[in-house]
């Protein structure tokens, strides 16, 4: 028996879908301004997204989240080079970390 590739189906966000989005971000980052964190899990098939408060985060928001200029990871990737699995919120200032 051969196996098939399976391959993700290519989603195409609608405005709502982006909307929704969109919301999502902005929700995470203001409590992320309040000091939460965005922390990532991995699971066996699949990558979980939560805050530090318990608040569960779509893939698509987290992704769309550690995008931003202002959300670094801090560095606490199981191996090297590879994504972190905590993610904070840093003020700049002229395009400068504080």
């Amino acid at each position: 028996m051969t196996k098939r590739a399976r391959w993700r189906s290519a989603a195409i966000h609608t405005p709502h879908g982006l909307d929704r989005i969109n919301s999502g971000v902005n929700h995470v980052i203001a409590v992320m301004q309040r000091g939460a964190t965005l922390r990532r899990t991995n699971r066996p098939n699949s990558t979980c997204w939560a805050m530090s408060n318990g608040m569960p985060v779509s893939d698509e928001t987290a992704h769309a989240v550690i995008s931003r200029g202002d959300v670094v990871g801090v560095g606490d990737s199981l191996f090297d080079r590879e994504l972190s699995q905590t993610w904070r919120y840093v003020e700049t200032t002229g395009g400068k970390h504080v």
